[in-house]
């Protein structure tokens, strides 16, 4: 990540006319962060040790441009309590001392850096954690898809669909019932919820009912009715704020929100931006077109495209006239602003240039220094402007804002689960409850009735089934082949004629068509089931089809002599073989005994067919 700050405001997106459309305020809510920390915060940032990128590696600097820590790590971050989280060579996370030595070894598949004495993590195909700087596994989260850090003493989690806070035992401190929810600040978090509303919008409707007719143009199945949509449900989300017992202290009614800094926060109506106090009364009025977060009692605002600052009483202080702007330091007087022509510079309190704007990119100060950017290259200056180490690092990190707001997600993957629902009626004999001997008949009526097959006039069907074997993989489809499965029946219909010579007209029958009937009791000869994965059985579906082959093994009875490398999976007994298809998500049951006798069938009728040929050209000559 490069070390431009983050925004610090919300900024509203455009509409088109009536319809609202809601902000998204991430981004706003991690630059609170770093303020935080250097006004009482429990875990301290190091600003002596700055992460910075050499070619495709980090390593770490001290203010001097010395390098401490060699370029070695994947990702670095900043020490937090002399502790840093890195990403190694293999894509695993860690964590180093300040000596640059592994206090704890990359084993995690993710991890998010100390908060509070503790860190999420992440092991391969397991649930989050958090452990201590020792890696002690204080709790595992076993219900929580999403985790966050720390934060006031309760961390974010994510249940199924919903939002809700642990304590520092694990222990769900506030239930799950929130759309989206955002770490606590000053003793309130950030809450949504999402409400349902019709809408009736014509022009929406319309474009609707052209998206449906499209879709149903697309599919092979006349059955298919037009629906046309007189409204349909939108989502609108509204903002509120709770206290750490999960009671409602402000009632979701804003369209938008910042977390609490200095007593107010930032709240939208939907179209301007002002700041309420902790009982949700306006201190300040809705009225600018961006607004960020109090720090040292001074704000961040818009008015047009042009951002400027106000104090506590919603008086502009410094009037707006920079392309973009950031907080002043906590330690000193001194922002980050951007010049209408693009450049950063940074002024004081009175809006005065201290360094004129020169810099492509840069961070506000931290204590004496800062770091800037300028032709593609981080540096270090002083409060002079002057450098103190010359641009010469591709990227640094002096990120003390966004992990706060980070969040992992759980590895774990039921795959035993999903193996185990798939394979249900699996033995040495049968395969998904169908053997050497399951006929047409006993496959109609495990489908629920004939009319669930779908035949294309040849001695295959279809059978979309959708059977859900997890949340993320679903069983869509099974093709079954069938040895004779269709029987011709001839029709016929009477013609009349006309007789010349007797001088009269008559009644014939001719052929006129086929009709085609199941013959329930053809035997089958394959059947291939097809896979659909979604989300972490997506990501996983190599391991999935290849542990599926192993299981698949021991129920048969044999050993997998299958290279694993290879897209095909094949196992066998005596009497059935499955082919797994990995890149495709299939499973293929092939009939053995079945197709033995069909190519001996086979064989047989070549032969007989050569030996007549044969027999012919003997009997040529012979004369």
């Amino acid at each position: 990540m490069e070390t431009q700050e983050q925004k610090t405001v919300l900024t509203p997106k455009k509409k088109k006319g009536k319809l609202l459309i809601v902000f998204l305020i991430i981004a706003v809510l991690l630059a609170s962060v770093y303020f935080f920390f250097f006004s009482g915060g429990s875990s301290t940032p190091s600003i002596e040790l700055v992460p910075y990128k050499s070619g495709d590696k980090w390593g770490y600097v001290d203010l001097t441009g010395k390098i401490v820590i060699n370029p070695q790590f994947n990702s670095a971050t900043v020490f937090i309590d002399g502790i840093a989280l890195v990403r190694s060579a293999d894509n695993k996370y860690g964590y180093i001392g300040e000596d640059g030595k592994y206090k704890i070894n990359p084993t995690y598949k993710s991890a998010l850096p100390f908060s509070e004495g503790l860190a999420c993590v992440v092991p391969e195909n397991g649930k989050p954690q958090f452990i201590d700087e020792k890696n002690n596994v204080k709790f595992t989260v076993n219900t929580g898809e999403v985790c966050g850090s720390f934060n006031n003493g309760l961390a974010l989690v994510k249940v199924e669909d919903k939002y809700g806070y642990i304590d520092k035992e694990g222990k769900m401190k506030i239930n799950p019932q929130f759309d989206i929810a955002y770490p606590f600040n000053e003793g309130l978090a950030t809450v949504v919820i999402s409400n349902k509303k019709e809408n009736k919008d014509k022009a929406a409707l319309d474009s609707l009912n052209a998206q449906l007719d499209a879709a149903l143009q697309n599919l092979d199945n006349s059955n298919n009715q037009k629906v046309v949509y007189s409204s349909y449900q939108k989502r609108e989300n509204l903002y509120g704020f709770i206290n750490k017992k999960g009671e409602i202290i402000i009632n979701p009614q804003f369209k938008s929100a910042i977390s609490f800094s200095e007593g107010l926060a930032v709240v939208s109506d939907g179209e301007k931006y002002g700041y309420i106090d902790k009982n949700g009364k306006y201190v300040i009025n809705p009225q600018f077109d961006a607004a960020g977060d109090f720090k040292n009692g001074m704000a961040i605002i818009s008015q047009g495209s042009m951002y400027g600052y106000i104090d506590k009483e919603g008086k502009i202080i410094i009037n707006p006239q920079f392309k973009y702007a950031l907080n002043f330091s906590v330690d000193n007087d001194i922002a980050l602003v951007w010049s209408s022509d693009g450049k950063a510079g940074f002024i004081d309190k009175e809006g005065k240039y201290l360094i004129n704007p020169q810099f492509e990119k840069g961070t506000n100060f931290y204590g004496d220094i800062a770091f800037v950017r300028s032709a593609d290259k981080w540096g270090i200056i002083d409060k002079e402007g002057k450098y103190i180490v010359n641009p010469q690092f591709d990227k640094i990190d002096v990120d003390f804002e966004n992990y706060k707001y980070q969040t992992v997600q759980s590895d774990y993957f039921d795959m035993a689960g999903i193996i185990q629902n798939f394979l249900t009626g699996t033995d040495k004999n049968n395969f998904r409850g169908i053997n050497t001997n399951t006929t047409f008949s006993q496959i109609a009526n495990t489908a629920g009735g004939k009319d669930k097959l779908i035949n294309h006039y040849n001695n295959s069907v279809d059978h979309y089934l959708k059977e859900q074997l997890s949340k993320e993989v679903t069983l869509n489809r099974i093709y079954y082949s069938f040895n004779n499965l269709l029987e011709q029946k001839p029709i016929y219909r009477t013609v009349q004629k006309y007789d010349y010579w007797k001088g009269g007209y008559y009644n014939v029958q001719e052929l006129y068509d086929h009709e085609y009937t199941f013959n329930d009791n053809a035997k089958i000869t394959s059947a291939i089931y097809t896979l659909i994965f979604s989300g972490k059985a997506y990501e996983k579906k190599n391991e999935l089809m290849i542990a599926l082959g192993e299981e698949i093994a021991t129920k048969l009875g044999v050993k997998n002599n299958n290279d694993n490398t290879s897209n095909y999976i094949t196992i066998k007994n005596d009497e059935i073989e499955i082919t797994i298809d990995k890149s495709r998500g299939e499973v293929t049951f092939s009939n053995l005994v079945l197709l033995l006798l069909l190519n001996k069938a086979e064989q047989a009728r070549n032969d007989s067919i050569a030996q007549a040929a044969a027999a012919a050209e003997d009997a040529r000559y012979a004369r």
